[in-house]
């Protein structure tokens, strides 16, 4: 990569987060329950789980916490090579009657960034676990989107969205022999 030797990267994946909520007439939104007003607890609370640190009085500990032996027995020096996983909301959809309505669903796209020790369900499991999730219950849904578009053929394979974390010891014999390769192309 970059004519650089890369022994390891941490993984990715998609989360869809989504929440029902009652549509009624916005003159009145009392009597409906408001799904955009659901996910911005969501949204505050994967904001936190991005930025916070892991000390006991956090609630919401922060995915620093991998780099922590504490939290991460088996793999927290390779999460400290490649570096703390990380979590944004990178898009937001809503449906609504109208702009005059209380919206009846919300969902948002989180891109997830995996490092040592994390997998695809323990992400998705940190999104359920969260304050605001847990307080909405049954209308709230967290899922791994899904590659599903037909190739030039049309033929669809689906595919999970989930690219998982690597890492090659730095003395493996691969390693070794890209080391090697590299100085005698390179002379370092």
């Amino acid at each position: 990569t970059d004519c650089q030797i890369y022994r390891g990267q941490r993984g990715r994946m998609e989360i869809r987060v989504e929440v029902q909520g009652v549509s009624c007439h916005g003159s009145a939104p009392e009597r409906g329950d408001n799904a955009i007003y659901k996910m911005a607890d969501i949204i505050a609370d994967v904001r936190a789980l991005n930025n916070n640190g892991c000390d006991e009085s956090t609630d919401i500990k922060g995915l620093v916490k991998m780099l922590d032996p504490k939290y991460n027995p088996e793999h927290f020096e390779d999460a400290r090579f490649l570096g703390r996983g990380t979590c944004t909301v990178s898009q937001i959809f809503y449906t609504s009657p109208s702009r005059c309505a209380v919206a009846d669903s919300c969902a948002i796209s989180i891109d997830r960034r995996m490092t040592a020790g994390e997998t695809w369900d323990s992400c998705l499991q940190e999104i359920r676990d969260l304050p605001s999730v847990k307080k909405y219950g049954d209308d709230v849904q967290v899922s791994m989107y899904m590659y599903d578009r037909p190739s030039w053929t049309g033929e669809v394979y689906e595919t999970e969205c989930y690219f998982p974390t690597w890492v090659i010891p730095e003395d493996h014999d691969v390693t070794k022999a890209l080391e090697e390769s590299y100085k005698k192309l390179f002379g370092e």
